[in-house]
């Protein structure tokens, strides 16, 4: 049925406070001035003897004007999109375990044989392999106060639902950029493992040829053909359950890259000679379909920047020396620096523990690091910090400086980080996977968890828990672009 125009009017009339409390409490209501000076009297009595400034008499009491809808600018459950697509299984115990079969026999042998004979004893190899469940944790809480003014109606918002979501996406974002980027050699203040490695370094030490170095330069549907052959290559026959994981940039330039693709030569056209393009949602390769999935959580940290002015809450001291060197790569080191890389940079460095970061130190001193070199840094220890986050840019006051690294603190007086440009500045990743249960899973103990806390003092606090790993069990299947430049496509 067609809604009539006068009905709208009537529906959606905005009213001021003074009309909706005149209908609400008809001839009883005389106005907000009237009932805002009648509640400054028993206040100004109150406060006659106290020094609250500016509150002396009640004069400064003002009707509230708040807007009952929270605006929010942050993430959303929505985007915690390698959480979704990975499989979730349970764990019984803090050492989850797996079977697998690495060969059915040698392929090298000669199976043929004469008449009359038999041929040779075939063995397969298979092994069991472990992932210790590691436990996630952030602790929040509500005050007394809050808890009462809200379960009496005081606040729009129910203040135990909002700390709970607030502190579930503070936990869930974490574990967002641990399964890229988790470090396990970073320990708490007690030496304890705390973390386990991602994707990254899990590839970069058991599988290094499935990390591919775009060396700055913009992703190209070339790479995603080369890693669908890759795939079919470690006997992937379908692409239904692979995903790939792009930043917003990286899925802009490929956009670009389309676009590109579909122009016509027909310049006279009244659209500028480009065919209608579509939203670009993957790729088809040589196995199938790769779906696009757009990540915002692809860097180490939010921005992938040091706080430069305000330190987090509870973060250690700042660091306050830092040298840098430049020579050779020494044993067992490589480089990444190029030729194109060279130049003069400049280094800022972060304290980091459990509650946060502290304010970056800035290495003022030019560093220029040619093709081959390393740049090794020796950072004097902080007491109370887990480890250091390292930032590369191009200016002294460390304003463009991007994460590059992070390394654990140490029990020694200073700490050593080499920078082998492994990892540049400003650019992006991009995650494959392979999701099928026998490739890859996150092995929960238990699902997340509120646990309440003993209340101490006015506020009443509660922890919520994820215990949990990252199973990678078969490498082979995964792969990560990294160093993916953001210029997007231009040529």
């Amino acid at each position: 049925m067609a809604v009539r125009e006068k009905d709208l009017t009537k529906r959606f009339v905005a009213r001021s406070f003074n009309q909706l409390a005149k209908s609400a409490y008809g001839g009883n209501w005389s106005g907000v001035e009237n009932y805002m000076a009648q509640l400054s009297k028993p206040l100004a009595k109150a406060l006659a003897t106290s020094a609250v400034p500016g509150f002396a008499d009640g004069s400064n009491l003002v009707l509230q004007n708040l807007d009952s809808i929270m605006t929010s600018v942050l993430f959303t459950e929505d985007q915690l999109v390698k959480q979704r697509f990975i499989e979730r299984v349970p764990s019984i115990n803090p050492i989850f375990q797996w079977n697998r079969r690495n060969q059915y026999g040698s392929s090298r042998g000669t199976m043929a044989f004469a008449e009359g004979g038999i041929g040779p004893v075939g063995n397969g190899s298979w092994a069991r392999n472990t992932a210790p469940v590691k436990f996630f944790g952030i602790q929040r809480g509500t005050t007394v106060i809050a808890n009462l003014a809200g379960a009496l109606g005081g606040m729009f918002d129910n203040p135990v639902e909002e700390e709970e979501y607030d502190g579930t996406m503070q936990l869930l974002g974490g574990v967002e950029r641990a399964l890229i980027w988790g470090n396990s050699t970073i320990v708490d203040s007690g030496g304890n493992d705390i973390f386990y490695d991602g994707f990254y370094r899990q590839l970069k030490a058991n599988r290094p040829k499935n990390i591919i170095d775009m060396h700055g330069k913009p992703m190209t549907f070339d790479v995603i053909s080369e890693i669908a052959a890759l795939y079919a290559k470690a006997f992937v026959t379908s692409a239904r359950n692979v995903g790939a994981f792009l930043s917003p940039d990286t899925i802009a330039t490929l956009q670009l890259m389309k676009q590109q693709a579909e122009r016509n030569n027909d310049m006279s056209s009244r659209d500028g000679g480009f065919a209608a393009g579509t939203p670009l949602d993957g790729y088809r390769t040589q196995i199938g379909w790769i779906p696009f999935i757009q990540d915002v959580f692809t860097e180490p940290v939010d921005n992938g920047r040091s706080p430069l002015t305000t330190a987090d809450s509870g973060a250690p001291g700042a660091v306050t020396t830092v040298t840098a060197a430049v020579a050779a790569p020494g044993a067992g080191q490589t480089s990444n620096w190029q030729s194109g890389d060279a130049g003069t940079v400049y280094y800022t460095v972060g304290a980091f523990n459990a509650q946060g970061e502290a304010v970056g130190y800035l290495y003022t001193t030019g560093v220029n690091a040619l093709a081959n070199d390393v740049v090794t840094l020796t950072i004097t220890n902080v007491t109370g910090a887990l480890g250091y986050r390292i930032y590369r840019g191009t200016q002294s006051n460390g304003s463009d400086a991007q994460w590059i690294g992070e390394v654990a603190a140490t029990g020694t007086a200073t700490v050593p980080f080499v920078d082998d440009n492994s990892i540049m500045p400003g650019t992006d990743v991009g995650l494959f996977v392979e999701k099928s249960p026998q490739n890859l899973v996150m092995a929960q103990m238990a699902p997340l968890l509120k646990l309440p806390f003993a209340i101490q003092n006015t506020t009443i606090p509660f922890g919520l828990l994820y215990l949990h790993t990252l199973a990678i069990k078969a490498i082979e299947r995964q792969f990560l672009v990294i160093n993916i430049g953001r210029t997007g496509y231009t040529s």
